[in-house]
């Protein structure tokens, strides 16, 4: 399947973890919390708030 986040094209296929994911898109990993492996959720947040960064940043951008 191919989504599109933001202007970005992005390649997904069934059972991709999200931590995957992240890395294609650039995102930093999620802050861990009492030493625990972040979970998927945590991974999902953490690209949320990339992208919305990215997008905040780019509006910047456009903004005369």
């Amino acid at each position: 399947m191919t989504a599109f986040i933001g202007r970005r094209q992005l390649t997904l296929r069934a059972g991709t973890p999200w931590a995957q994911i992240a890395t294609q898109l650039g995102a930093p990993p999620p802050a861990a919390r009492d030493h625990a492996d972040p979970t998927e959720h945590d991974w999902q947040e953490a690209i949320i708030a990339h992208e919305n960064a990215r997008a905040a940043r780019l509006d910047d951008q456009t903004s005369p």
